[in-house]
């Protein structure tokens, strides 16, 4: 992560803190469906690979349901979509994820305005190398931590950090092979 993305994920996490204390609401805000589109930016590599590629960018859409427990708790799922990322092996060679899925369980506190939240799930993608005439399966576990605040009665702003540990297959490929990705989303949600 490039020294200016992580100077704006931390900008973006102190200002969602803050806009979460400054309102005392609880859980029961966060009840109910939603969804949102959100822009994530992904840095994957290849498990004992000497050098790691470069990270690309991506958009995606995202919905769930969120459920109260008490006046802080909150549980929910969230299935999202995300569209193409490019990433550079070697110049002239890139890495592409393709129609990233994941469905994840999440369980999170409310405090003020605010949910911290954690999550875990099941990642799904195709991936592609230039040049090379088959394409890559990979799948496996995500979890994550993120901060999500209300920014009107039904407009929420998140940011989140996901790792995604996945079983490459297809093609020649050796068995055992894994890619793991690192990414950092921020969204918008809309809440029905």
């Amino acid at each position: 992560m490039t020294k200016s993305l992580k100077t704006l994920v931390a900008t973006a996490a102190i200002s969602l803190a803050v806009a979460g204390a400054a309102s005392a609401q609880d859980a029961l805000q966060w009840q109910g469906f939603y969804a949102g589109a959100q822009v994530n930016s992904i840095s994957p590599d290849l498990e004992g690979a000497p050098v790691g590629f470069g990270s690309g960018q991506s958009i995606g859409v995202f919905g769930g349901y969120n459920h109260a427990l008490a006046d802080n708790f909150v549980v929910g799922g969230e299935l999202s979509f995300n569209g193409s990322s490019s990433h550079t092996v070697v110049p002239g060679t890139d890495l592409s994820l393709d129609n990233l899925m994941t469905v994840r369980a999440r369980g999170g506190y409310a405090v003020g305005s605010a949910l911290f939240y954690g999550s875990i799930g099941y990642a799904t993608t195709d991936a592609s190398i230039t040049g090379v005439p088959f394409t890559l399966d990979a799948s496996g576990t995500i979890f994550g931590l993120g901060v999500e605040a209300m920014l009107t009665e039904n407009l929420s702003a998140r940011i989140e950090y996901n790792r995604a540990n996945m079983d490459l297959s297809g093609g020649p490929l050796p068995p055992g092979l894994e890619v793991n990705a690192d990414a950092v989303t921020m969204g918008l949600a809309y809440h029905f």
